[in-house]
């Protein structure tokens, strides 16, 4: 293993490089990548790149502690509001607070929602032993990336919204701004996958032979 996860955020995923020399690998556990095939049966294993990345969950659980911990902060924290004439109050009592975190709730929950009707569109499909059509993976990747762009999207909207103390590593919400930033880099949060996407939808075959 080469101690090479240096990383903005999820830092505690440990995703080093891996090195191996002179190792004798049997056939049955060898794969010619992309062309993967199963070695099991079942609808979990029979198109093994339907569930390789399971992105989605990724940022929908940081975007949903990012809401969780700054439901907290703003029952605790004390600020001053101008509209009240300089006087002190919790941090859930200003309006662009109650307004961050209700659109905040419904984009990540909308997300949650596509993510779960495609996943039970791909699992029925996968039970009845077909393989996923390519719409059926075109609308798998659409709800990928639109879930990381809402959560994002929801995630930046907290961060601001809790001010300069979201800057300092003891706030929950500034491990949330680097790890749900840090999957925005990932391929299947780009506009290439969205472009993939978006020539199927079109009725293009997609210049990927991995989609």
């Amino acid at each position: 293993m080469l101690d090479t996860w240096y990383s903005i955020g999820l830092r505690g995923s440990g995703s080093h490089d891996v090195e191996v020399k002179d190792v004798f690998v049997p056939e049955a556990h060898a794969s010619i990548f992309p062309d993967v095939k199963s070695q099991r049966r079942g609808p979990l294993y029979v198109h093994p790149f339907t569930f390789a990345y399971p992105a989605p969950a990724v940022v929908l659980g940081i975007a949903h502690h990012a809401i969780d911990a700054f439901i907290e902060i703003a029952n605790h924290r004390e600020i001053t509001l101008a509209a009240l004439g300089g006087q002190k109050v919790l941090l859930r009592m200003s309006p662009h607070v109650q307004v961050a975190v209700s659109q905040a709730e419904g984009l990540v929950r909308s997300a949650r929602c596509y993510v779960y009707e495609v996943v039970n569109e791909i699992w029925a499909a996968l039970s009845r032993g077909e393989v996923p059509s390519a719409s059926l993976r075109a609308n798998a990747a659409v709800a990928t990336t639109n879930a990381n762009r809402s959560c994002t999207q929801a995630v930046d909207l907290l961060y601001k919204m809790n001010g300069g103390s979201s800057v300092f590593a003891r706030c929950p919400l500034e491990r949330c701004f680097r790890d749900i930033h840090t999957v925005a880099q990932h391929h299947f949060a780009s506009l290439a996958f969205d472009e993939k996407a978006g020539q199927v939808l079109l009725g293009l075959e997609p210049a990927d032979q991995m989609f």
